[in-house]
């Protein structure tokens, strides 16, 4: 993990002190918290909501859409 201040000055100094450097640090800043508690998300489904969700005969899309 790399913490936006320390990756500020490259983008800086890649793109300049454009619009095009704030917008990505704000896309980075956007981006990987929302990431990390997708991921979260995700992970945090019991086992015994996914058998219950096997056992209905529930198709992969259902389970994602569903219940993760």
């Amino acid at each position: 993990t790399i913490p936006v201040i320390a990756l500020s000055p490259v983008l800086i100094t890649i793109f300049g002190l454009s619009i095009a450097s704030k917008i990505m640090i704000a896309a980075i800043i956007c981006f990987f918290p929302t990431l990390v508690n997708m991921i979260r998300g995700f992970e945090s489904v019991s086992p015994s909501e996914l058998e219950l969700m096997r056992m209905m005969s529930a198709t992969r899309r259902e389970v994602f859409f569903r219940l993760r």
